[in-house]
């Protein structure tokens, strides 16, 4: 027994010292110097108790293919590795939600001007970061293209029940928009619209200029890149004297989604 009890001993100071120099290793420099497999392991110290973590970080690196590949996992999917459990899977999952929502603090703290597409393109792709469901989102800009509010509609497609012409209409007359632009994301697609989603637009664009608060765009995200159906715009400046001049005036895309 005291055989024993000194093997554990040793194997538990081991531990505790590995950690201690991973650690400091990440204090002191980031994680620019770590294998992918290390940052998991550094991950898994905080669910995973005095234990190895490095041959369950190889294990989730092996079925998921890298660090974003297992942040971006499902808990359902995470759970069917050997060695994670609860505590660990909760973990992981928390990650990526919790870099979007900081993201989205950032982004709303800046007094920022979203009147080119790659600006709002660029802001939308941080939105849904993190998001592994189908979401819908409404940017509402006022008269200068600053940002006044951005929320999340619904969660499904925007043909789903919940995410209505008029939930949004409502949303933008509250927050006194003068435009809005919209956005869904395509979570484990490409950034092609569906005919669902070209019908959709067509119907919300007309609904916005009804009262007067002009839908810009109409933006998709997947896969980490970003596409209008409403046309890819040198400016929304130039879109929105178009929409002035005469409301509800047709918006041709480069791409011919919406003719």
């Amino acid at each position: 027994m005291g055989d024993i009890r000194r093997v554990k001993e040793v194997t538990t100071n081991f531990h505790k010292e590995h950690r201690r120099r991973v650690k400091e290793r990440f204090l002191q420099a980031g994680l620019s110097t770590f294998a992918p497999h290390e940052i998991l392991e550094l991950l898994l110290f905080f669910a995973v108790p005095q234990k190895d973590t490095n041959v369950l970080a190889h294990k989730l690196i092996d079925r998921f293919g890298s660090v974003r590949g297992v942040l971006s996992a499902s808990y359902d999917e995470l759970c069917t590795v050997d060695g994670v459990g609860d505590h660990v899977a909760t973990l992981l999952r928390l990650c990526m939600p919790l870099a979007a929502y900081v993201r989205r603090e950032e982004e709303k703290q800046k007094p920022k001007s979203y009147e080119a597409f790659e600006d709002v393109g660029e802001f939308f792709l941080s939105q849904f970061a993190g998001i592994g469901e189908e979401a819908v989102l409404l940017l509402m800009l006022d008269n200068s293209f600053g940002m006044i509010d951005c929320q999340r509609v619904g969660t499904g497609t925007i043909n789903s029940v919940g995410v209505t012409p008029r939930r949004m209409i409502e949303m933008a007359l509250a927050a006194q928009a003068s435009m809005v632009v919209l956005a869904h994301n395509h979570p484990t697609g490409i950034a092609i619209p569906s005919q669902e989603d070209i019908s959709a637009t067509r119907a919300l664009r007309e609904a916005f200029s009804a009262v007067g608060v002009p839908l810009i765009e109409h933006i998709l995200v997947a896969n980490h890149t970003y596409r209008g159906l409403l046309g890819q715009m040198r400016s929304f400046k130039e879109e929105k004297k178009e929409e002035n001049n005469a409301v509800g005036a047709t918006f041709y895309s480069a791409t011919g989604f919406l003719k």
